[in-house]
């Protein structure tokens, strides 16, 4: 087997120049979809390597797949591992079901070295289902940030109805 070597800036961390304002309550996969859509990526593996290291994105590594983000993120975009963790996946509804004290720890050992695939892969909802959406959501979404984003509450397990609307929440997307 050949081996070429790399060159040293290959190697090296690259910086994201552009990255998308965080929106309140928006999934990390809908951020990720965000970025990969501005940027115009056709592989969603180049997505994945430029958000977080990686070509492949695994729910079930998804702090250090926050991680690697952080790492990644333009100078100056001032946002820590929990910010993403308690404004961008399930945990505050996960922690709210919790014994007192429970998501405290949790929350701990998840931004640790800790590997809790369990936990993560349920921090981002069920993997094995589509994204949910609501209708009116999504055009107030299209209105205010120019496209529509997956909100973290539509994605919990077992919601089917919109909280703010009443209605059916869509499992399909929408072009």
């Amino acid at each position: 087997m050949i081996q070429v070597p790399v060159p040293a800036r290959q190697n090296e961390l690259q910086r994201l120049l552009h990255f998308p304002d965080l929106v309140e309550n928006e999934t990390i996969f809908s951020i990720a979809a965000r970025y990969h859509t501005r940027v115009a990526n056709v592989a969603t593996e180049t997505t994945c390597g430029e958000l977080f290291g990686r070509p492949v994105f695994n729910e079930s590594e998804v702090i250090a797949l926050v991680y690697g983000l952080m790492e990644r993120l333009p100078i100056g975009m001032l946002v820590t591992p929990m910010q993403v963790i308690t404004g961008h996946t399930l945990f505050p509804i996960v922690r709210a079901v919790m014994p007192e004290g429970t998501g405290d720890h949790l929350a701990s050992a998840l931004l640790s070295s800790a590997r809790m695939p369990a936990a993560e892969r349920a921090l981002c909802g069920s993997p094995t289902e589509q994204l949910r959406m609501c209708l009116h959501c999504r055009a107030a979404d299209v209105a205010a940030h120019g496209t529509g984003i997956w909100r973290r509450y539509h994605q919990i397990p077992g919601v089917e109805v919109c909280a703010d609307h009443g209605t059916w929440l869509l499992d399909r997307c929408l072009r």
